[in-house]
């Protein structure tokens, strides 16, 4: 890094580990929630796509 201070805060940040406990925990949340997202965004189009009820589609899916 160019700036000592920066790199300094960086530091502690990544050896720190609540803090890292604490990012880890946003991390696996946002992956949870866009995994969420995701399925949504097949189920409706498998229920669009195919004519399909919600019920039909999460059969489909599983």
């Amino acid at each position: 890094m160019y700036y000592s201070e920066l790199a300094d805060k960086v530091r502690y940040f990544k050896e720190d580990e609540k803090w890292l406990n604490a990012m880890c925990k946003v991390i696996e949340d946002m992956r949870n929630e866009t995994a969420e997202n995701v399925t949504v965004f097949y189920i409706k189009k498998i229920m669009s796509k195919m004519k399909m009820t919600l019920g039909q589609a999460m059969d489909y899916v599983s």
